[in-house]
Order: structure tokens, then C-alpha cells, then sequence
């Protein structure tokens, strides 16, 4: 690899050619790399100098797909908590209630400044 190649040739040149997976970043000093992201940055400016150690970090190919799942269902339930936290109780508990019960089906009780949160 000659300087001003990308990082994408640097990788091409690992000779890492287990289909089962996928290099995902680099770990160059200290930093984490994005092999999408920063795969056509010239390793010169992403501080890939001779003889610097890397470490690649592989993932099971399709786990990308599987994290991004997770991440979609996340984030759906960010929202529903976001939605949840914004109602307006109109005033005096809106004629909603939740209650809390332990395993034993005691009541828990929460301070009222917790109680919207």
C-alpha cells in the first residue's frame, strides 16, 4: 500500500478472505475507523503511517443487518417512551393511573416527583 491509498485498498491487502466475515472498523491509535464511512479517506489522513499497529474488528457477515435491527426496534421504543413522558395528564392525574406491584403483588410506592418520569 502506497501513501495516499485509501483504506479500503489497506484492507484488500489483509489477505483476510473468511467469508463468514466482515471487518467492520479499525482501531488505529486509539481511534476507531469506520470501513464504510472512512473507507475512501487516504490512510495518510486518518494517521496510518508504516508500521503503525492496527487491530480490525469482524463482525459475522449479516450481523451488520441484525445490529441495525435492533438499533430500528431501540429507537421505536425511544419514541414510545418520548410520547409517554409528553402526555399532559391534565392536571390532577388526567384519569389515568399505573400502579407497581413486586413479585409478592404489594404495591410499590414512588415519591411524586418521579412519578411522571
Amino acid at each position: 500500500v502506497r501513501s495516499g491509498d485509501t483504506l479500503s485498498a489497506l484492507l484488500a491487502t489483509t489477505g483476510h478472505a473468511n467469508p463468514s466475515l466482515h471487518i467492520s472498523h479499525v482501531i488505529v491509535k486509539g481511534r476507531r475507523l469506520d470501513t464504510i464511512t472512512d473507507g475512501d479517506r487516504p490512510i495518510d489522513t486518518l494517521g496510518i503511517t508504516d508500521g503503525a499497529a492496527c487491530m480490525l474488528v469482524a463482525r459475522p457477515a449479516g450481523g451488520a443487518a441484525a445490529q441495525e435491527a435492533r438499533m430500528a426496534k431501540l429507537r421505536e421504543i425511544e419514541r414510545a417512551a418520548s410520547l409517554l413522558a409528553e402526555r399532559d395528564s391534565g392536571g390532577a392525574g388526567g384519569g389515568y393511573e399505573l400502579e407497581i406491584s413486586n413479585q409478592d403483588g404489594s404495591k410499590i410506592e414512588l415519591p411524586a416527583a418521579d412519578r411522571k418520569a
